[in-house]
């Protein structure tokens, strides 16, 4: 038996049950006690959740870190243009719960972007070989999982939705955008075990959310 492959899956397992345990206490102070201070806390839950992953990617740094530059690049920028002039996602604001901000855009959204995206792949993979349809299946699984996130976050006020209503228009932008990152990603190889657990984790935390508050 390879004991460095044993190793690393039990770091990748040790990993993931950490962040659950971040998860739940998470669910359970904000759904249940209404406590804002783990709220506040939210940007750091992010930050320790995608830190985590970059140990546990199949390949290089080369690959793997420009894939993520990627990622994070277009999701700041389109969302800052969405931000400064409504014209992607729609009319939307980010408040300072989610931490430093670039460009009026938290830097946690930015790293969202990439293990999302990277989730969203591997998921895809799962169904289909072809690099394509891998892309479609991918970005709407993005969306599947922004549909679940938006009226949780922005009842939290992570962001806020001119007149509280989250346009179609979001959705749709959503899709695209997540596509072209998945087009440029087409030919990389992105698998990380970590973060396709860390898409359930964090998709069943926003769903108990949605139930709780």
């Amino acid at each position: 038996m390879n004991l460095s492959v044993l190793n690393k899956d039990n770091y990748i397992r040790l990993s993931i049950g950490f962040v659950l345990i971040l998860h739940v206490v998470g669910l359970i102070g904000i759904g249940v006690f209404k406590n804002q201070d783990i709220v506040n806390l939210t940007w750091i839950n992010l930050s320790i959740s995608f830190i985590l992953g970059l140990f546990y990617f199949k390949s290089s740094f080369k690959v793997w870190g420009l894939a993520l530059l990627i990622a994070f690049l277009l999701g700041v920028i389109t969302e800052s243009i969405g931000v400064k002039t409504g014209l992607l996602f729609g009319d939307y604001a980010y408040s300072d719960l989610l931490g430093f901000k670039m460009f009026e855009v938290p830097f946690t959204i930015g790293l969202l972007w990439g293990s999302l995206n990277i989730a969203a792949k591997n998921l895809a993979q799962k169904i289909t070989a072809n690099k394509y349809v891998v892309a479609v299946l991918a970005a709407l699984i993005m969306v599947i999982f922004d549909w679940v996130m938006e009226p949780v976050a922005t009842h939290l006020h992570f962001w806020d939705w001119q007149e509280n209503v989250i346009p179609l228009y979001n959705y749709i932008s959503w899709f695209f955008v997540s596509l072209v990152i998945q087009l440029l990603w087409r030919n990389s190889n992105t698998k990380n075990v970590y973060f396709d657990g860390l898409i359930w984790i964090q998709l069943l935390f926003f769903l108990g959310l949605y139930f709780l508050i």
